[in-house]
């Protein structure tokens, strides 16, 4: 596939070639530029993990482990992420040391990586790691602790022990309290600056983290970058629809963004499209929902797709509506999978996709940048330990099930934000709310999030430019999504068949300075 962009010049995609007895492959590009491949062979049993190194033009095709490797409980599988020594590769609970480098191994051992032991124990934990990423420096590694309520990152220094990698001087950065009382509106409390969600990439040398989070002006997730030795958070991207991953260049100039932004139908931007204030507490008991008819859906349910979409990080970050150059699969036959990972010399990137309905059938796409001259590549820096936002010990904070909330929020100008919420339900009211005195909300938003149920988002406000009259923003919709399935059916839809108040389960819009998104294109 041969695509052209105005800014970045000729853009080739291609599938790598790999042997035919290569099944299910999945892949990453490791530092010296080759491609590291998982894979199976006919016959092989779940745990059986066969790795290989070839070049991203399937020459020297080589094996360099075959076992099987035991899934820990409360573990997400294997990873597999390539230290910068090019002799490591991190599979989430073990290392895979390669004698003499990964390219030229002759030997490779298993390594258990020790987690601390109340991880395993605590009932809340569903997961101990979710995703998980090894900094520049070899040293440090990043990952997420799912409970059944919330998402912990955790920042911990890898040491090489007798027979075990064990985890020491753990950090915990995520934010757990979204709010602090407002000391000068009695009754009411100041959102805090959101540092969660999976982590995916340490970035600006290994001091800062690309991760799935917010910012000011996000409402569905965006990726942002948390600088670890400061309070500092970057949004990267600001698409109204469902965003999740960005994946930088070694000269961290573009990144590569698993993102719904070319696939209308499923991409909920509907929800995204009218910014408000402190919209991601407004609408995150949706995002599930959002998650599985976006990213589930077009996995399993053959509609739409997630990217990826190439993309310039200066104009993401300045240039409102800028949409990158997507990259996915125009039939949407194939849809994306993680990992994405950049070659070294930064004119390079791969992913693996999927067969929509068929995980088993799967490729590995690059994409070459045939005119993109790179600057240097962002040199490798310590991981700072010394983090001022970060606290030790156990979780407790973030393990404990959410309970019941109503929070009021204050307009700086005039007017409240008030957030109530119940397992499963959400609702926010705006009552005349204003910062700036010019912008005002009034209206409601709210979601009832089920599993044995149909799940149901509605939202009818406007936000009124009261200097001019001028009604700048609203919406007035209602998204009903099916009861979600199990196994390959664990995705939901989007229902358009009359409900019971006579009204179709989903219909409605949202429009925000001139630009509308009716359901009806959902359809």
């Amino acid at each position: 596939m041969l695509l052209k962009d105005a800014h970045l010049g000729n853009i080739e995609v291609r599938t790598l070639p790999l042997p035919d007895y290569v099944k299910a492959p999945s892949g990453t590009y490791t530092y010296s530029g080759t491609v590291l491949v998982d894979y199976k062979r006919e016959g092989d049993s779940p745990e059986f993990v066969r790795l290989a190194v070839t070049g991203d033009d399937g020459a020297g095709f080589r094996e360099i482990f075959a076992g099987e490797i035991k899934r820990i409980p409360k573990s997400n599988g294997l990873r597999f992420m390539v230290f910068e020594d090019n002799k490591r590769i991190l599979l989430g609970d073990y290392v895979l040391e390669c004698s003499p480098g990964i390219d030229s191994c002759e030997s490779a051992s298993l390594i258990p990586v020790v987690y601390p032991q109340w991880m395993h124990k605590d009932e809340r934990v569903m997961f101990h790691w979710s995703e998980i990423i090894i900094a520049p420096d070899n040293e440090h590694i990043c990952w997420t602790v799912l409970s059944r309520s919330s998402a912990a990152v955790m920042l911990g220094r890898l040491s090489r022990k007798e027979g075990a990698y064990v985890i020491e001087n753990i950090k915990t950065f995520s934010s757990h309290n979204p709010y602090i009382n407002d000391p000068e509106n009695e009754g009411c409390a100041i959102p805090q600056p959101q540092r969660g969600g999976e982590v995916k990439q340490f970035v600006h040398g290994g001091i800062a983290v690309s991760m799935v989070g917010g910012g000011e002006k996000s409402v569905l997730p965006d990726p942002v970058v948390v600088d670890l030795s400061s309070e500092e958070l970057e949004q990267i991207t600001f698409q109204p629809g469902y965003e999740e991953t960005c994946i930088f260049s070694p000269d961290e100039k573009l990144g590569m963004v698993m993102s719904t932004r070319g696939s209308a139908s499923t991409n909920c931007a509907i929800i995204g499209l009218v910014p408000r204030p402190y919209g991601l507490l407004s609408v995150s008991g949706a995002i599930w929902a959002v998650y599985t008819l976006a990213v589930s859906g077009a996995r399993f349910a053959g509609k739409g797709n997630v990217g990826p979409a190439l993309i310039d990080i200066n104009k993401s970050m300045s240039e409102p509506g800028y949409m990158g150059v997507l990259l996915n699969d125009p039939e949407q036959k194939w849809v994306y999978l993680s990992p994405m990972s950049w070659h070294p010399n930064g004119t390079k990137a791969m992913w693996p996709e999927m067969v929509s309905g068929n995980p088993k059938e799967k490729r590995l796409r690059v994409v070459e940048l045939k005119d993109y001259v790179p600057s240097p590549s962002v040199p490798a820096a310590k991981t700072p330990e010394d983090i001022p936002f970060a606290s030790d010990g156990a979780l407790d904070d973030w393990l404990d099930p959410v309970g019941n909330s109503e929070v009021k929020i204050a307009g700086k100008h005039s007017g409240f934000i008030e957030i109530a919420k119940q397992r499963g339900n959400s609702s926010t009211s705006y009552r005349h709310f204003s910062d700036d005195g010019k912008l005002f909300y009034d209206g409601y938003e709210k979601t009832s999030l089920t599993a044995e149920l149909d799940s149901v988002y509605e939202a009818c406000f406007k936000a009124q430019d009261e200097t001019t009259g001028d009604v700048v923003g609203e919406m007035n919709c209602r998204l009903t999504f099916s009861r979600c399935g199990s196994g390959h059916e664990r995705y939901m839809k989007l229902l358009l068949e009359p409900a019971e108040d006579g009204k179709p389960k989903s219909y409605g819009y949202a429009r925000h300075e001139g630009k509308v998104i009716d359901v009806a294109s959902m359809a």
